[in-house]
C-alpha cells in the first residue's frame, strides 16, 4: 500500500506536468496576450517547477521505510493530486476542443484558446483559485518532505504558517464538496511539521506517540478535559505525573520558538493528562491548578487567531466553563484566579464580562487584604480594569471606580505605570523584549541586536524622555558594558548626552570605572557642564571602591584628563579642573607635562597665552616641563611668541600665585603627603595612589603612538 501511494504520487505528478504543457502550449501561443494571460502563464512556470522538485523528492521515497505521518501524508497528496488532475484536464478539454468560428473574420487556434480559456474561467469562476491554492500546496508539500532531513537552520514556524494560511474552498464553489480532501492534506502536513517542531525545540523522543493530536479545527468546541485521542488503559500514576510535567515543558518550548498552534496541543494533553490523574489516581487538583492549566491553553488560542478565528471561538467556550466554575465558589479567596479570568477576558475584547472578573477580583478580593502586601496585584488589576472600561467607552463609570479605590486606598494605585508603559515603548523600539513584572521593567535579555544595554542606547538618545530613562535605572544594567567596553555612563559622557549623565551620576560610584584603555570618564568628557558632574561624583568615593577616580587618573599611557584638555587647547577644561587642584606637573608616559602640551598645540595665541597662564599659576614648573627637563621657550618661538611674551607667561600672574600659596596653606598636609608620595616612587603619581608602574599598555597600541591625542573615540 505504502509504495502504491508513491508510485501513484509520481505517476500523476507527471501527468499534471503533461497536461500543463499542452495547456500552456496553446495559451502561450496568442501574441499580445493581455496581462491576464501573461500571470496564468508565469503561474504556470511556478507550478511546473513545484511539480518537478515533489517529483525528485517522490523518487528518493519508491524504497524508503516510511513513518506513519509520512504515509498519511502521501494518502492526502495523492488524493488531492487526482482532484488537480481533474480540474487540469477539463481545462484542457475545454481549450483543446477550439477551433476557428465562421464568421465575418476567421479566428486562430490560439485566439480560440484564448476565448476558451476565458469561456471556462467564466463557467467556473473559482477554477483559478483553486490552481493557485493548489500551487501553494506543492510548495508545502517539497518543504514538508524535506523537513524529513532538514537542512541546517532550516525552521519549521515560517512553513507552518504557509500552512495555516492556505485558504478553504470558498462555499460558492461547485467543487467544494465536503472540503474533506483539504482537510485532510492539513491534518497530516501539520503531524509531520509537530514532530519536525520538537525535534527543531529539543525533544529527541520518538514523537509517532503525538500524532494523534489535529488542527483544532476539527474539534468544534472541544469541552475542558477533552483529549483529541483515546486513552491509553493501566497507566501508572509515575507515568502520567511525567507525562504532565513534558507536556507542559513542550508547550512552553514551542510557544516560545514562535509556535502556539502546535503547542495548544500539547497543553491541552496536560489538562488530559491532570484529568486522568484526578479519575485514575485520585490525584486532587485545587482551583488554583486547574485555572492555571486553562489560563495557559486558552492564551495560547487566543495566539492563534491569525490563523483561524475558531481558535478564538474555542478559547471563549472554554473561558466561559471556566468562569462558571470560579464564578459558582462561595468564597472570595480566588481574587488572583478572577483577576486572571478577567484579563483572558479583556484579551478576548468581552469587556462586560472582563469588568465582573476584574472588579470582584479587586474591590471583594485584593482591597480586603493587605494593601501593601498585595500593592503590585493591586495595581495591575485597578490598570487593567480602568483600561477595560476605557475601551468599552465607559468614562463615567471608570471616573466613579477610580474614586471608589482612591477612597478606599487613600492614593491611585496606578500612578507610576504610564511611564513604566511608556518605556516599555521605548525599549521595544530599540530592539528589546520588554515587559511589566512587579512595577518595574523586566527583560529577557539585556542586550539588543546591536550589542546595546537600554542604558547604552539611552546614552544614544538625546531626546530621550527623562521619565522613561528613570525607568530604565536599574541596578542589574549599571555595571554593564557594551562590545567597546564602555559602561553607559562612559558612553553618555563620550557624547555629550547631559541628561542621561545627570541621571547615572545619582548613583556617584558609577564614575569610578575605566574602558578598555584605562580610560576613566573624565577623559572622556569634552563638555563643562558634564565635567562638572563627573569631577563632583569623584568625591564621594564608597569605601569599597577598589580603584577610584580623581582629576589625575591616568590612562594606559599615563595621560591625565589636564593633558588631554590641553592638548585639545580647551580653556574652559583646564580652568575647571585646575580650579579643582589638578596636578600641573603630571607627565604622560614620554614625560610631557600638561605646560608642554600647551605650549605645543596649535591654536589661537590669545586662548594659547591663557592656558599657560592657568597651569604657571597653578604650580606649572616651567624649567622642568618638557621632556630631559627643558623649558618651553623654544616651542613657543616657533609659534611666534616673542622673548619679552614668552618672559611673562613664565613668570605668571604674582597676585594669582600668592594667592594660591595661601589657599595651598590651607591645604598644606595633603600636598605634603602627595610630595612625599612622589619624592619617594621617583615616578609621577595620581592623588588616587595609581603609580605609572602599575598602568599598562593596551596590547593593540605601542609606543610609536605616543604623542597622539589618546581621548579616543568609537
Amino acid at each position: 500500500m505504502k509504495m502504491e501511494t508513491v508510485t501513484g504520487i509520481i505517476t500523476l505528478v507527471g501527468a499534471a506536468l503533461k497536461t500543463w504543457k499542452a495547456i500552456d502550449a496553446a495559451i502561450s501561443a496568442v501574441k499580445d496576450a493581455p496581462v491576464a494571460v501573461r500571470n496564468w502563464t508565469a503561474t504556470g512556470r511556478l507550478l511546473q517547477s513545484h511539480l518537478k522538485q515533489m517529483e525528485r523528492l517522490m523518487t528518493k521515497k519508491e524504497n524508503a521505510v516510511l513513518s506513519p505521518e509520512e504515509v498519511n501524508l502521501f494518502e492526502a497528496i495523492k488524493e488531492h493530486l487526482e482532484c488537480f488532475q481533474d480540474d487540469l484536464d477539463t481545462l484542457q478539454a475545454k481549450i483543446s476542443s477550439a477551433s476557428p468560428k465562421r464568421g465575418f473574420k476567421r479566428r486562430s487556434i490560439a485566439e480560440n484558446s484564448l476565448a476558451a480559456l476565458k469561456l471556462k474561467l467564466k463557467e467556473d469562476p473559482a477554477l483559478e483559485a483553486r490552481i493557485n491554492r493548489g500551487i501553494q500546496m506543492f510548495q508545502l508539500n517539497v518543504q514538508l518532505l524535506s523537513l524529513r532531513d532538514p537542512v541546517p537552520g532550516t525552521k519549521v514556524q515560517p512553513i507552518l504558517d504557509k500552512l495555516l494560511a492556505i485558504p478553504s474552498r470558498p462555499s460558492d464553489d461547485p467543487h467544494n464538496g465536503s472540503d474533506e480532501t483539504l482537510q485532510r492534506w492539513r491534518e497530516s502536513a501539520q503531524d509531520i511539521a509537530t514532530n519536525a517542531a520538537l525535534y527543531e525545540v529539543g525533544f529527541s523522543t520518538p514523537t509517532t506517540y503525538w500524532a494523534g493530536f489535529r488542527h483544532l479545527s476539527t474539534v468544534t468546541n472541544p469541552t475542558r478535559w477533552e483529549s483529541p485521542f483515546g486513552a491509553l488503559g493501566n497507566v501508572s500514576k509515575e507515568e502520567l505525573l511525567h507525562k504532565l510535567e513534558i507536556s507542559q515543558d513542550l508547550a512552553t518550548r514551542l510557544d516560545q520558538a514562535g509556535m502556539p498552534t502546535i503547542a495548544s496541543r500539547f497543553q491541552l494533553d496536560a489538562i488530559t493528562t491532570a484529568r486522568r490523574l484526578h479519575d485514575e489516581h485520585n490525584r486532587a487538583f485545587d482551583m488554583v491548578e486547574r485555572v492555571t492549566l486553562e489560563e495557559r491553553y486558552i492564551v495560547l488560542l487566543i495566539s492563534c487567531q491569525r490563523y483561524d478565528q475558531i481558535y478564538v471561538e474555542n478559547a471563549h467556550s472554554r473561558l466561559n466553563e471556566l468562569a462558571i466554575e470560579v464564578d459558582a465558589a462561595s468564597t472570595n479567596d480566588w481574587y488572583s484566579e478572577r483577576r486572571k479570568i478577567g484579563a483572558m477576558y479583556a484579551q478576548l475584547q468581552d469587556h462586560k464580562s472582563a469588568i465582573h472578573f476584574l472588579r470582584t477580583a479587586l474591590l471583594d478580593g485584593y482591597l480586603q487584604q493587605d494593601a501593601a502586601e498585595y500593592d503590585v496585584e493591586i495595581c495591575e488589576t485597578a490598570q487593567l480594569l480602568y483600561d477595560v472600561y476605557g475601551h468599552a467607552g465607559l468614562l463615567t463609570d471608570l471616573d466613579a471606580i477610580k474614586k471608589r479605590v482612591r477612597d478606599v486606598l487613600g492614593k491611585d494605585p496606578t500612578a507610576g505605570l504610564e511611564e513604566l508603559r511608556k518605556a516599555i515603548s521605548w525599549c521595544r523600539a530599540k530592539g528589546f523584549e520588554a515587559s511589566l513584572s512587579d512595577q518595574k521593567l523586566s527583560f529577557e535579555s539585556w542586550t539588543n541586536d546591536n550589542g546595546n544595554t537600554p542604558l547604552h542606547e539611552a546614552a544614544l538618545d538625546s531626546k530621550i524622555d527623562m521619565e522613561v530613562l528613570q525607568c530604565l535605572m536599574l541596578p542589574e544594567l549599571w555595571p554593564l558594558k557594551d562590545s567597546f567596553g564602555d559602561t553607559a555612563l562612559l558612553l553618555a559622557v563620550e557624547r555629550a548626552n547631559y541628561k542621561v549623565v545627570e541621571v547615572l551620576l545619582t548613583v556617584p560610584s558609577l564614575v569610578h570605572v575605566r574602558d578598555k584603555k584605562l580610560q576613566t570618564p573624565l577623559h572622556k568628557c569634552k563638555n563643562k557642564d558634564i565635567l562638572k558632574l563627573l569631577i563632583d561624583a569623584t568625591k564621594r568615593i564608597p569605601p569599597e571602591t577598589e580603584d577610584p577616580v580623581d582629576v589625575d587618573s591616568a590612562n594606559g599611557f599615563h595621560w591625565t584628563a589636564l593633558h588631554l584638555a590641553c592638548q585639545q587647547g580647551r580653556l574652559d577644561l583646564v580652568e575647571l579642573l585646575l580650579a579643582h587642584n589638578a596636578n600641573a606637573n603630571a607627565r604622560n608616559i614620554t614625560g610631557k607635562t600638561p605646560l608642554y602640551l600647551a605650549c605645543s598645540v596649535e591654536i589661537n595665541k590669545l586662548k594659547q597665552e591663557a592656558i599657560i597662564k592657568q597651569l604657571v599659576n597653578h604650580g606649572a614648573d616651567w624649567e622642568k616641563s618638557m621632556p630631559g627637563g627643558q623649558d618651553p621657550s623654544k616651542l613657543l618661538k616657533t609659534r611666534g611668541f616673542k622673548d619679552s611674551a614668552i618672559r611673562r607667561l613664565s613668570s605668571g600672574d604674582a597676585k594669582e600665585r600668592v594667592r594660591r600659596s595661601f589657599d595651598s596653606n590651607a591645604t598644606s598636609s595633603t600636598s605634603t603627603r602627595r610630595t612625599n608620595s612622589e619624592a619617594s616612587t621617583g615616578s609621577s603619581q595620581t592623588s588616587s595612589g595609581r603609580t605609572a608602574q602599575h598602568l599598562s599598555l593596551p596590547p593593540d597600541i605601542n609606543e610609536s603612538v605616543f604623542d597622539k591625542d589618546w581621548h579616543l573615540s568609537r
